[in-house]
């Protein structure tokens, strides 16, 4: 039996089928552009007072891109900062200074270090399996 035509066979009704790569009408640029060619930000003129009040403070005939506003920002920020040199990072390693290290106490072992064979003892009012009866 050939395994890759059995392969083939598990596998062949599996495979998703591809999505569609075509975009909607709406999506086009231009649409967009000429839906939102008159539009301004603000109520319009038949608006409640209150809606009005809350956007008094936006000025209508401005239409500044809030992502130029951000852009130009970083650019004076960025060309009003003094550009300093990478620092060497060999240097601050050999500026960092070694802390000592105090040796271990050698110790030798004892049967109560090892937490695995039975205590000769053994608990008063349990027996242990190893205890003689």
């Amino acid at each position: 039996m050939d395994l890759s035509k059995v392969l083939g066979d598990v596998y062949a009704g599996s495979a998703p089928a591809p999505a569609p790569t075509t975009t909607p009408e709406w999506a086009d640029e231009a649409h967009l552009d000429q839906a939102f060619a008159n539009w301004t930000p603000g109520p319009p003129a038949d608006a409640p007072a209150a809606e009005r009040e809350m956007a008094a403070h936006v000025d209508p005939t401005s239409r500044r891109r809030i992502d130029d506003d951000l852009a130009s920002a970083l650019t004076e920020a960025l060309s009003a900062a003094p550009a300093e040199p990478e620092p060497d990072l060999a240097e601050l390693i050999a500026e960092i200074p070694a802390a000592p290290v105090a040796p271990e106490p050698v110790r030798s072992w004892s049967r109560g270090d090892d937490d695995v064979l039975p205590s000769r003892a053994g608990t008063p009012g349990r027996k242990s399996r190893f205890s003689r009866r």
